[in-house]
């Protein structure tokens, strides 16, 4: 056989004609045997791999075994049929399964629980949970075709067809209606919104799109060749980006709008992608087993990571260092156990179903979770044994959470599940939205009464925010869609691009304007600041950050086989170094002048990696007394009382007044942002920009205009009189230097955490020096000169004075060790106590998001902020997933820029045919517990990826959770998807699925 392509796949035959061997492009084979009855019982895979079969006398197939996993079944005529009775897997887990006459199928899990399922003329009609619920209720029209879905709280979906059965009305649960019209090809050529809008799609005579366009006009076009694969890309403002591929109908190439290409290489068959070579010429290679699963990746500096695999799934891997992790697996191939570079094992369990049950550190510290007979998660319990637990509406949405004091928060959703209220323990709704027809939001109220609101334009983009009936922020686009202009109550901010999409320039309401340039690689190459300064960027072959110059000063930077960073040096000849373990954790750091040592610091880990004991070198020894003070609080997590000072709330939980010694009154906007705060005698004042960045500050009258670029890093700041006051130069996310806008430069020195302990001037003389408690108050400060950027100030956290701290998303008091506002993400940050810094182990976490919980956080790209990389340079997590939903990251700690593997940086997560929990944007399956936690954390930011980091505290960690939801017969309308785009960062993909 051979196919369009001309690759041959031949099949030989025994006498009977059944097929005993394949040979598929390139030479492998596999092999099939039969018994006399013709039975498959055997077949060898190619690589080797043997699967056997056996049957009974009804030629039914009674068992199938693969590596020793065996999965039997067993069979029986109940309900007038012959069908499946039992499934007995591989661990002796039974799934049983019974029919009646009616119809009715029931299914009882391994665990117990049964799932039931009524049906008519062959049709699921209702499906009836563990629990005894009907969780959907299906009614059909003359054409079978279903005509409404209702759920278990009475809502419903409805469907309208044509006579060719494609869906051409849908009416949502909230009333919302969707329309659709088709050509003679059952093509979707247009969609009226539920808002009314028109969106417009154009097809080819072979059905191809080629066009789609939005209600406002704009326009993208698909260019095909003969065999209908994408060449050309046109977006509305004529932006082009070409494809060429070769006879096999691979893609070879990709160039953008600039005119960048990049290209891959395949193997002599066209079926695996062995290269991939970007617009800086640099090349990745990949290899495979016989079975086409990666073996090796090997990237430009010769360095490369290496994957092996048992019968099923993938079992070690290899860094670029020779570091090897394993992971252990049950004869389902649920991951039972993961052990690191360093010999710690991390072990997991699981109920009958599949649902992780229990992780245990390598210290044997074990967490567990619950469930209903639903499968929903009900509990969830630390290792120190503080439970928080869960319950649910009838749709199974999370409707209340109870934190580990019994203290209870309660959501409400609309009949799509979207959320539309929360109440907290004080049974104050602080929380409460209205949506319009497509599920936006249109209004916020907090609980003190303010409502936000929200207006959007016909193509769903956000054009103005009210607050309390009052524009605060209107919003414009270019043509293709980006961010154009902000105009507040600061002023009119903009944006420029170039074709690629790139920001090139910003103009600030102050005057002040920010020039972008960037490499072949999409790396910035140069930052223009006002005054005439420029901040040039060098990479090496694997994009990494290599040296940053500015203003006749300079800092490089140098990386080990795994791409931790390993060293910086400076201008002022200060050089530090960093030395990990084989788990990517900070082991050391040291800063020094020749051969004065000006910081040193050197931490020992348990086998948990925590952090059990610190020793070095500190330019100022901080001082410390033992204190003891006793606190009290309230049902939401407030603090009410802390020695003799008593703390004061608004509605919101937002603090408002501390009274005593410390003296502390603060005002909040509807969106919970301080608008002003005095403490320690000192008023300041905040505004905010319509992007949500504060922008300006005065206090003791002084102005500061605060200047971010378009990643949120604050570039520059000006007085009132519109003068460059300071600098701030960055490599990636992390701060290495300050000027005052009149050509003097200081280089921050770190510890771990990234506080800043040390600033250098351009000799490397010393002239500031600062420490801290284990919570950031400062506990000692010498020298004239000053930083915003102190405590975890190398990732942009900023020192307000009295120990009060701005962390991007909220204010941290550093004396009570409390964010003085609740997360703004909610649960989402994984800790019930929305109110505590980094579950209090600053010792080994930080949260310079101040929305990111214990888990710390690593920034919007999920990588450590020290590893300096500009942005824009497209680098990714290189991650991918076995049949078993199984994600591997092959170093996450340095995002890799050269996969043959279709996911994005931000690690695409699927959803697994069974329960699935995530976090963050990495992937859970089966119980498995990606908790993307930050090891090391700080200066270095060494991330453990890929990794079962057992990492615990006392705290109950919140999990956030998606819920398998049982099969339903709902009808699908297949939107046009001209190429499902995956952004690689150094391509996108253009290839054929239907998106339904």
């Amino acid at each position: 056989m051979t196919d369009v392509a001309g690759r041959a796949t031949s099949f030989s035959y025994d006498a009977n004609d059944r097929c005993i061997s394949m040979t598929v492009p390139g030479g492998g084979a596999a092999t099939y045997s039969y018994d006399s009855d013709g039975h498959l019982t055997q077949s060898v895979d190619l690589a080797g791999n043997t699967s056997t079969f056996t049957y009974n006398a009804d030629h039914a197939m009674t068992s199938l075994s693969t590596g020793g996993k065996t999965t039997t079944f067993s069979y029986d005529e109940s309900g007038g049929w012959k069908h499946v009775s039992s499934i007995v897997d591989a661990l002796g887990h039974t799934t049983g399964y019974s029919a009646n006459d009616s119809g009715l199928v029931t299914i009882t899990e391994p665990g117990g629980g049964t799932m039931k399922y009524g049906s008519s003329d062959g049709k699921t009609t209702t499906v009836t949970n563990q629990l005894g619920v009907a969780v959907s209720t299906t009614a059909y029209n003359d054409d079978g075709l279903p005509s409404s879905v209702t759920f278990a709280d009475g809502s419903k979906i409805s469907y309208e067809y044509d006579s060719r059965g494609n869906v051409t009305r849908q009416t949502g649960p909230t009333g919302a209606v969707s329309q659709f019209t088709y050509d003679s090809d059952d093509n979707l050529t247009l969609m009226i919104d539920p808002m009314g809008k028109s969106w417009n799609y154009a097809y080819d005579s072979n059905g191809n799109l080629i066009s789609e366009t939005t209600p406002l006009g704009r326009a993208t076009t698909y260019t095909r060749d003969a065999k209908g694969l994408i060449t050309r890309t046109t977006l509305p403002d004529g932006a082009k980006t070409d494809f060429t591929y070769d006879a096999k109908g691979n893609m070879i190439s990709e160039t953008d709008p600039t005119g960048k290409a990049t290209t891959y290489g395949y193997d002599a068959q066209g079926l695996e992608m062995t290269s991939i070579t970007n617009p800086r010429a640099y090349t990745a290679s990949f290899q495979y087993d016989a079975n086409r699963r990666v073996t090796k990746t090997t990237f430009p500096d010769g360095n490369s990571i290496s994957y092996g695999y048992d019968c099923c799934a993938l079992s070690t891997v290899t860094d670029q260092a020779g570091n090897t992790t394993t992971t252990g697996r049950n004869a389902l191939l649920w991951v039972t156990s993961e052990t690191d570079a360093m010999g710690n094992t991390t072990t997991m369990t699981y109920d009958a179903d599949g649902k992780g049950t229990s992780l245990t550190t390598p210290l044997q510290r074990t967490a567990t979770l619950g469930y209903d007979a639903a499968h929903r998660l009900t509990s969830s319990t630390a290792p120190g044994g503080k439970t928080a637990s869960y319950g649910y509406n009838d749709r199974n949405y999370l409707a209340l959470v109870t934190d580990e004091n019994g203290k209870a928060t309660a959501m409400s959703y609309d009949a799509e599940g979207r959320l539309l209220s929360v109440t907290d323990p004080l049974n104050k709704t602080t929380r409460t939205l209205t949506r319009d027809a497509l599920g936006r939001i249109s209004t916020f109220t907090n609980a003190r009464g303010q409502i936000v609101s929200y207006e959007y334009d016909d193509d769903g983009r956000v054009t103005q925010k009210k607050h309390e009936g009052s524009a605060v922020a209107t919003y414009s686009y270019t043509t293709n869609g980006y961010l154009s202009s902000v105009n507040d109550s600061w002023g009119t901010t903009s944006m420029s691009y170039d074709a690629a999409g790139r920001v090139t320039q910003i103009d600030y309401p102050t005057g002040k304007s920010l020039g972008l340039a960037y490499d072949d690689g999409g790396n910035i190459a140069s930052l223009s600041y006002p005054g005439g300064l420029t901040a040039t960027y060098s990479y090496d072959n694997l994009n990494r950050l290599t040296r940053v110059d500015f203003g006749g000063e300079f800092i490089s930077f140098a990386y080990d086989a795994v791409w931790n960073l390993t060293g910086e040096t400076r201008s002022n000849d200060v050089t530090s170094t960093y030395t990990a373990d084989a788990n990517h954790r900070l082991t050391s750091l040291k800063s020094s002048k020749g051969t004065s040592t000006i910081i040193s610091q050197t931490c020992t880990r348990d086998k948990d990696g925590r952090i059990t004991s610190e020793s070095g070198v500190r330019p100022l020894a901080p001082d410390l007394q033992a204190t003891s003070v006793s606190a009290t609080y309230n049902a939401a997590n407030e603090l009410i009382t802390m020695g003799s000072s008593s703390y004061t709330y608004d509605d919101d939980g937002n603090l408002t007044a501390i009274s005593g010694s410390r003296s502390f009154s603060a005002t909040y906007d509807p969106e919970n942002r301080p608008t002003s705060i005095t403490l320690g005698g000192t008023a300041r004042a905040y505004l905010y920009n319509g992007l949500g960045r504060r922008v300006r500050i005065q206090s003791g009258g002084n102005t500061r205009n605060l200047h971010h670029d378009h990643l949120g890093r604050l570039l520059f700041e000006t007085n009132a009189s519109g003068q460059l006051s300071a600098v701030y130069i960055y490599a990636g996310d992390l701060l290495v230097a300050q000027g005052d806008g009149s050509g003097n430069y200081l280089f921050p020195l770190r510890d771990k955490s990234g506080s800043t302990l040390a600033l250098a001037d351009e000799s490397g003389t010393v002239v500031a020096a600062y420490a801290y408690g284990p919570y950031g108050a400062v506990a000692g400060k010498s020298g004239d000169v000053t930083t915003p950027f102190t405590y975890v100030g190398a990732f942009g956290v900023m020192d307000e004075g009295d120990d009060l701290y701005f962390m991007t998303n909220r204010y941290y008091d550093a004396v009570s060790g409390r964010f003085l506002q609740r997360d703004p993400i909610g649960f989402e940050s994984k800790q019930t106590n929305l109110y505590a810094y980094v579950a209090n182990n600053p010792i080994n976490l930080i949260d310079p998001s101040g929305t990111m919980g214990p888990w710390g956080d690593m920034g919007p790209e999920e990588r450590p902020p020290l590893s300096p990389k500009a942005q824009y340079q497209y680098t990714f997590t290189v991650s991918f997933m076995d049949n078993f939903c199984h994600q591997y990251v092959e170093n996450l700690n340095n995002p890799n820029p050269y996969s043959p593997f279709y996911l994005t940086d931000k690690a695409l997560t699927y959803v697994s045919p069974g329960y699935s929990l995530f976090s963050a944007s990495l992937k859970f399956c089966a119980g498995e517990y990606w908790d993307g936690f930050v090891t090391a954390l700080g200066a270095i930011g060494w991330k453990n990826a890929g990794r079962y980091i057992s990492a615990w505290s006392d705290t109950t960690y919140f999990l956030s959770w998606l819920y398998f939801r049982e099969p339903i017969d709902i009808p699908n309308v297949r939107y046009p998807n001209p190429s499902l785009t995956i952004d690689m960062g150094v391509f996108q993909m253009p290839y054929e699925k239907p998106m339904r």
